[in-house]
Formats: C-alpha cells, structure tokens, sequence
C-alpha cells in the first residue's frame, strides 16, 4: 500500500513537471515569445529558442526553420537584438560585440514542431 502512494506521488510530479513549457528564470520577452509560438494558430517556422553564455552575460538564439534555409538571431538578456543572418556565416567573426563561435551554449528552452 504504503509504495502504491509513492508510486502515485511520483506519476503526479512527472505530470505536473511535464506540462511546464519552460523554465521561470528566463526573461519576460522569451517567455511571451514561446507563449506566443506555443498557440496551435500561430506559426514560427520551426522557431527553436537556445541560451548561451559570453563573458558572464546570457544571451539567446531564437533560430527559424523555413523549407530551404535557416535565420538566426541573437538577443541579449534583455531582448536587444544583437544581430541576425544565418549562423553558418558569422564563422569566428563579431556579430557586435559578442564573437558567436566563443558563445557557450547554456541549454535548450524551446522548439516549436
């Protein structure tokens, strides 16, 4: 009896854990973004949202997927848009101030299928 409640308690957590779309310690602006792209109406072209990391500030990839090619973005933690392209391109170079191939990838938050 006693590990049918485990057993239970366990199944809720995973359910309730489950549901959660995405993590609380991200910024508004991605939040409202995934809320958004997360409506069965709205389509965000495969939209994938990834956060990284360079020199101690957080910054975030927000990647779109059409038919033939891909298109970046990358965003400060405060949703200021650093610069766009295709990420196959930035090479080693400076996308602003942030050199994309020193970006340390962090964790994935969102992929829209």
């Amino acid at each position: 009896m006693r590990t049918s409640r485990y057993l239970l308690l366990a199944v809720v957590v995973l359910l309730v854990t489950a549901c959660e779309k995405y993590p609380d310690d991200i910024p508004p602006w991605v939040r409202e973004k995934i809320k958004y792209c997360a409506k069965e109406k709205n389509d965000c072209r495969g939209l994938t949202i990834d956060e990284y990391s360079y020199n101690g500030a957080v910054y975030y990839i927000l990647e779109t997927r059409a038919v033939a090619f891909s298109d970046e973005e990358l965003f400060d933690f405060h949703g200021n848009l650093i610069c766009t392209g295709d990420i196959n391109t930035w090479g080693d170079d400076t996308c602003g101030t942030v050199p994309e191939g020193q970006l340390v990838h962090l964790r994935d938050l969102w992929t829209e299928y």
